[in-house]
């Protein structure tokens, strides 16, 4: 039976991926663990907090990483020569930062779970089989906010196409971040069924969507739940403001394509009636 040891101990260590040698499996230096007990199971987390279990195994002497490993290096886009940083945090836990042939840390966008893959191709499914239930275009723009107290200007750069996105708590499309037809037609841009467009969000963390046409031609982009998730989206008090950014950082121009979303969280704390009387009490003493 594979588990995790109590009595687990490791140093940091590192290794540069060469797939001849490591493509489905990985030599540890050998003073890097001691772990009485093999196999054992450990944890790789990447810098966007996400993690894979990977086997420990012990071969000779020689202990490597081995089942799991090649889905943690196809996962996180590991090429020849990238080298790669494990930090152990303790608990059969690392770290694992990869870096690129410049020497500078490689941004790894977001991988979407195959539970949200799933869910993202039955809701298409049901959006083709229930196409008479389907939001009009009233409906569907009423999940635009316009807000009097925020100013989308303010956040976004000049001339960027952009648009200001609510989902509410009782939505069943959660995953889906509708796209207004103005922004297509006034600013020219092209979004492909099935293409897929990279949001990144106010950490500069990245995760992918999946450009989805319904039948009546509206487009909307799959894995916003995603992103409502990692920045802990309040449905009922946070607006998200979606800015196109142009390739090369490039100015808006008609008819330019776009691959990425900025994602700017605006959250407005609104206070409850009973904290509004406790306020009033406090200053009455």
């Amino acid at each position: 039976m594979i588990k995790k040891m109590s009595n687990f101990e490791a140093k940091n260590f590192c290794k540069v991926y060469l797939a001849t040698h490591s493509l489905h499996s990985t030599l540890i230096p050998a003073t890097a663990i001691v772990c009485p007990l093999t196999p054992a199971t450990a944890t790789l987390r990447n810098c966007n907090g996400q993690c894979w279990q990977v086997d420990l195994v012990k071969c000779d002497n020689k202990m490597y990483f081995r089942k799991g490993w090649r889905r943690f290096i196809d996962e996180n886009s590991v090429v020849d020569g990238n080298f790669l940083i494990f930090n152990y945090v303790g608990g059969c836990v690392f770290d694992v930062k990869i870096y690129e042939f410049d020497a500078c840390e490689k941004s790894i966008p977001y991988v979407v779970s195959e539970d949200e893959e799933s869910e993202s191709e039955s809701e298409s499914e049901d959006d083709d089989s229930n196409s008479d239930d389907a939001m009009n275009d009233e409906e569907a723009d009423s999940m635009e906010v316009e807000d009097e107290e925020i100013h989308p200007e303010d956040y976004v750069q000049h001339l960027n196409p952009y648009f200001v996105a609510k989902t509410t708590k009782s939505s069943q499309r959660m995953n889906e971040l509708y796209i207004p037809t103005g922004i297509a037609k006034d600013f020219g841009v092209s979004l492909e069924d099935g293409e897929k467009i990279t949001f990144v969000d106010p950490y500069n963390r990245k995760s992918i969507g999946k450009v989805v046409k319904w039948k009546d031609q509206r487009t909307c982009i799959k894995g916003w739940r995603s992103v409502l998730n990692r920045n802990k989206v309040n449905l009922e008090r946070d607006t998200c403001i979606c800015e196109f950014l142009l390739e090369n950082g490039q100015q808006a121009e008609i008819g330019v394509q776009t691959k990425s979303i900025q994602v700017h969280v605006i959250s407005r704390w609104k206070p409850s009636e009973s904290g509004i009387k406790a306020s009033k009490k406090q200053k009455q003493k």
